[in-house]
């Protein structure tokens, strides 16, 4: 092979590498993926630990919130789900464990009845709070 080939081909696969690596810090390290959003500040993805999302079954999320160059961020984050056509939300409150910069836990969470449900995020330092929403279509 020649040198200049050699040198683009190393190149372009540690680029590779170089773009995922920083893909996969954004993504939770378990679970089945359920809601992925994008502002212009921030990037979270969520997934549920207890696999399927089902009516009337407590079910845990992992949250990974990234800066948009792809590195945790550290912000305040609160999640919550309610239904837009019912004007209603869940009958429990979740509480939000941080893990650690960017990475969340979120556990009682349960929606009661099957239908389109929204994911409400919370995300921003003090006063500066960014809201987002994933609908999210729960089957009987």
């Amino acid at each position: 092979m020649k040198p200049v080939f050699v040198t683009l081909l190393l190149f372009s696969l540690l680029s590779g590498f170089s773009v995922r690596a920083e893909a996969d810090v954004c993504q939770p390290e378990e679970g089945k993926l359920i809601a992925e959003l994008k502002s212009d500040r921030y990037r979270i993805a969520v997934s549920s630990l207890s696999g399927s999302v089902r009516v009337g079954k407590p079910f845990s999320v992992t949250a990974v919130v990234c800066d948009q160059k792809g590195a945790p961020a550290d912000v305040n984050f609160r999640m919550d789900a309610w239904m837009p056509q019912h004007n209603h939300g869940m009958n429990y409150r979740p509480a939000v464990t941080r893990k650690s910069t960017g990475h969340f836990l979120v556990e009682g969470l349960m929606m009661h009845m099957p239908g389109m449900w929204q994911f409400t995020f919370k995300i921003g330092e003090g006063s500066d709070l960014l809201r987002l929403s994933s609908d999210f279509v729960l089957e009987k």
